[in-house]
């Protein structure tokens, strides 16, 4: 075996290692019978030890030599079924070779043993170990403080129209401009980082809080707008999970997503901008309610504090984080309809500030006191 042979790369050398090794063309392998002639002295003790017959020894040997286009043994002494046997050089270089190769094809067996160990494993695995770990706040936590907002805000110059019923200066959960008096153009936009390591399940959480705006003011979402930022190592499927995602919750919710904007920055955001509409009369604003007024909350509290406690590895019971992916993933598509068939003052949705923050703004706006 020659130099080049030597330096084959691993898939060759794994060719030409089953090619000398087969049975189809030289039985269990020449390179071990190389070795036990070499150890004997003799075809017919390596044979022996081997537990085949001198006369197969012989077939395989001489097949070899022919493939390889080299001598390789020397019959020293004794008839054809007897006698001594040593290896030449190129016998000698031949049983080198094929064990250096067999070394490589070893270790690049171990090395695509691992790596697809580490496929299977991270398929599940890197996505739900390293997407909240791109981020430095998840989900609504994200947000920028209410009272920052308002001292941003400040002494902006706008402008006014009487049909903007609700306006950021209301704190609202969207703006409402009313088109006509059967119709009112319902706004908002919501992103965030990620709040779960699932990719798919990120982009279904992102989609449902950006809906439940509009339905918290009493509309009906129909078409939405996508809000993504990928980073340089992100992988292609976790934009395309996230995508899938924020899709299938919005046809859930019977909203066309009819575009969008990507862009890439140092942390991963998604989210939509959804257009709904309702009639004046009823939207539902935050700033209305009344004394005596009794707080209905349709979902249960304590998610931020779950996701938060689970992001730092303090909550690992998989059948609460279960319940609580799927409470954040249900629309509040039902709720509002419910609530329609009341005599509902005031709605707003619990997210990024907690019951805390949103209670605060709803009695502020109102006038209220909150018990």
């Amino acid at each position: 075996m020659d130099d080049r042979q030597e330096r084959q790369t691993p898939v060759t050398a794994k060719v030409k290692l089953t090619l000398c090794t087969d049975e189809r063309f030289f039985g269990p392998g020449v390179c071990e019978l190389l070795e036990k002639i070499r150890e004997t002295g003799s075809i017919q003790a390596a044979a022996a030890r081997m537990e085949m017959s001198y006369t197969k020894a012989w077939r395989i040997l001489k097949r070899a030599e022919e493939e390889m286009g080299v001598n390789l043994i020397i019959r020293v002494s004794g008839g054809k079924n007897g006698g001594s046997s040593t290896l030449t050089d190129e016998g000698e270089q031949a049983v080198r070779g094929f064990r250096r190769i067999e070394a490589k094809v070893a270790a690049y067996a171990d090395e695509l043993m691992r790596s697809e160990k580490t496929f299977r494993r991270g398929e599940k695995m890197e996505t739900e170990a390293r997407l909240t770990k791109l981020a430095s706040c998840a989900g609504c936590g994200a947000k920028v403080g209410a009272g920052t907002l308002s001292k941003l805000l400040q002494d902006f110059k706008t402008r006014t129209d009487p049909r903007l019923i609700v306006g950021f200066d209301k704190s609202d959960d969207a703006s409402v401009y009313v088109i006509n008096e059967e119709t009112a153009l319902i706004q908002t936009v919501d992103f965030f980082p990620p709040i779960v390591d699932d990719p798919y399940l990120f982009g279904q959480i992102a989609a449902t809080n950006a809906i439940s705006d509009i339905y918290a003011m009493g509309g009906e979402p129909r078409l939405a707008l996508n809000v993504l930022c990928v980073t340089e190592t992100m992988e292609e499927e976790w934009v395309r999970e996230i995508l899938r995602g924020g899709y299938d919750k919005a046809y859930e919710a019977g909203v066309i997503i009819s575009g969008g904007h990507t862009i890439h920055g140092s942390e991963p955001l998604y989210g939509l901008a959804v257009t709904g509409f309702a009639k004046p009369d009823q939207i539902r604003k935050n700033d209305a309610a009344r004394p005596g007024d009794v707080l209905i909350l349709t979902k249960k509290l304590g998610v931020g504090i779950l996701t938060t406690a689970a992001k730092a590895g303090m909550m690992t019971d998989r059948a609460v984080m279960d319940r609580l992916y799927r409470q954040m993933t249900q629309l509040n598509k039902t709720a509002c309809e419910v609530m329609q068939r009341y005599r509902v003052h005031s709605c707003t949705d619990v997210t990024g500030f907690a019951l805390m923050g949103h209670s605060c703004e709803m009695a502020q706006g109102s006038g209220c006191t909150l018990h």
